[in-house]
């Protein structure tokens, strides 16, 4: 795994974590590549709250989406649900997201601003 990927994995696991602490009536899970046997993953993890549920997909900086995640993010949009581009900075304390202005920080998210709440 690269430094790079190493570095993005810490960071959604931290956002992951300060989720679940700050909106325990949330549902997160974690999409991992299961060991190398799926290793086209379209998104980081997801987010359900409220009747909502959105895909998550981090990077790093300038990061791009695969192709794979491209098709996802054009699948969900046609499904009439979210699929979020979050980018990292600060060595991850802060993020901006695709649908949100301004940035975020980790410590302090909550799973109801990724649709619009709180």
């Amino acid at each position: 795994m690269s430094k790079s990927t190493q570095e993005e994995r810490a960071c959604v696991n931290a956002l992951v974590k300060a989720l679940r602490k700050n909106s325990p009536d949330a549902y997160i899970h974690i999409d991992r590549d299961m060991a190398g046997l799926r290793p086209n993953s379209p998104w980081d993890f997801l987010v359900s709250r409220g009747g909502y549920v959105a895909f998550i997909e981090a990077k790093m900086g300038t990061g791009l989406l695969s192709d794979v995640q491209k098709l996802a993010q054009a699948e969900c949009k046609r499904a009439g649900s979210l699929y979020i581009v979050l980018r990292f900075s600060d060595k991850g304390k802060t993020f901006i997201c695709s649908n949100l202005k301004g940035a975020h920080r980790v410590e302090t998210m909550k799973a109801e601003k990724f649709f619009g709440r709180g």
